[in-house]
């Protein structure tokens, strides 16, 4: 709010502080009792605005009985507080001038530091609606009017420390809204790469879950068929076992008779009771039937040689189907691994609902600063609508008041197009976490059909194989 002099108020670089009708004492005498549009302050009011601008000790005399040093002191204080024109920008403005001085360039060196500090006066006193200021005031100032002058200057120093404080609120408001969208767009971010790690993630297991379902189906299809070979097998097995029953059965028989014929001819050789054609004929006869049953027995114990290779791949389609069943308890881990997978999704989704609860309690947050900074504009435009009714007979005294606050009303613009600005921001953002979210819902959805089918295959290979195995 400080008002530089690079800005000189409607009075042209150089200009002479006796540029007011009739010359410099005659605007002293004229204007002696003209009125104006700021409050006249007091003595003790007046030495506490000098107090703040540095001017300590400064006593009511100096004010009721004013020499040439102390105004001087006085507006030299006011013009580097409210113009920023200190000595060395002074000293800096002097040596420009002299740079481009011509022929009277000594002459012109004199007199420039004071035309230069005469002519910040002057716009500061133009700033504070005081026009009738000229170099009588300063070289032959009047307690009247340097009363009225200072009055004009403390009440201008006010209204500038009132809009100090309040751009800087605005200020202040304007960060903390650059700082939650910062925040609501890193937010977004983080849950953008979220959701892209976790469509990844979505995706890389969709693949192991096709690939894990084809084997499973692969290994449905071949334990079907070993478990009909099984059964087969087992049939066969079955047939073998009753068959080589009856066949050890018939052998017994077989050795018992033989050996009731061997004790026969035992005692009919201990006995010669019949004549040798007989015996011989016998002993043939048995001979045959020794011969018949032999080559029965040798049949029989290929059909066990037979039987005990069926039998041995019979093992090894039990230790094939024990390797299935080892397959299963992966494909079950793998599915206990999924359910364990979900759950670890539907933590995060709770986290995302969590951070989304969040973010609308900062974009209420937001709205209320909104809400307080559209307050603070209409005190402000409040404010500014009873100072212009006060002014608004002095047009022409109101011409800078008005630069001022038609630059404030800009920078208001301005303010409120960054704020449109952000608003759309915003909405974009939240149109993007929008899509993303929709996008997010969606392949949750095609997962937990994905899941519903799965176990549902599951289910069924499970309730299959439970049959089979009673069985």
């Amino acid at each position: 709010m400080a008002f530089s002099s690079s800005v000189s108020y409607g009075v042209p670089p150089g200009a002479s502080l006796g540029g007011a009708a009739g010359g410099p004492m005659a605007s002293a005498g004229s204007q002696d009792n003209n009125y104006s549009s700021f409050p006249a302050v007091k003595i003790e009011e007046l030495l506490s605005v000098l107090s703040e601008i540095g001017l300590v000790g400064t006593t009511h005399d100096d004010v009721a009985r004013p020499s040439y040093s102390f105004v001087q002191t006085c507006l030299y204080a006011f013009v580097e507080c409210l113009s920023n024109a200190n000595g060395d920008a002074l000293e800096r403005w002097r040596g420009d001038l002299i740079a481009g001085a011509g022929e009277s360039r000594d002459m012109y060196e004199e007199a420039l530091s004071v035309a230069i500090f005469c002519r910040e006066i002057r716009a500061m006193m133009m700033a504070a609606t005081i026009n009738d200021f000229s170099v009588s005031d300063l070289n032959r100032p009047q307690a009247k009017r340097f009363k009225r002058q200072m009055s004009g200057l403390v009440n201008f120093f006010r209204f500038r420390t009132d809009r100090e404080v309040e751009y800087e609120d605005v200020v202040h408001e304007s960060e903390v809204l650059y700082d939650e969208r910062d925040e609501l767009s890193r937010s977004v971010r983080e849950l953008k790469v979220q959701v892209e790690r976790r469509e990844a993630e979505h995706k890389a297991s969709l693949a192991e879950a096709d690939v894990k379902r084809r084997d499973n189906a692969k290994l449905k299809d071949t334990l079907y068929e070993l478990r009909q070979e099984q059964d087969r097998l087992v049939e066969e097995a079955d047939r073998g076992k009753t068959r080589q029953a009856d066949l050890v059965k018939r052998q017994t028989e077989i050795t018992y008779r033989m050996r009731l014929i061997d004790e026969e001819l035992d005692s009919l050789n201990m006995r010669v009771q019949y004549s040798p054609q007989d015996l011989h004929s016998m002993i043939h006869e048995l001979d045959g039937q020794h011969g018949a049953k032999a080559q029965a027995l040798a049949e029989e114990e290929a059909k066990g040689a037979s039987l005990a290779e069926r039998i041995a791949v019979l093992s090894q389609l039990e230790a094939k189907a024990s390797k299935c069943s080892q397959d299963m308890n992966v494909v079950l881990e793998d599915l206990a691994r999924i359910s364990a997978e979900e759950r670890e999704l539907d933590e995060q989704q709770r986290r995302l609902e969590a951070e989304l609860r969040e973010r609308n309690e900062r974009v209420q947050r937001r709205h209320e600063l909104e809400s307080q900074t559209r307050f603070g504009r209409e005190r402000l435009a409040r404010i500014e609508a009873s100072h212009e009714e006060r002014r608004a007979d002095e047009a022409k005294r109101a011409r800078a008041d008005e630069e001022a606050l038609r630059t404030m009303d800009e920078e208001r613009a301005q303010r409120e197009a960054r704020a449109d600005e952000m608003r759309q921001e915003t909405q974009r953002l939240a149109d993007e976490y929008a899509q993303q979210r929709d996008a997010f819902d969606a392949v949750c959805a095609r997962f937990k059909r994905d899941k519903a089918r799965l176990d549902a295959v599951c289910r069924d290979y499970i309730t299959s194989v439970s049959q089979r195995l009673e069985i």
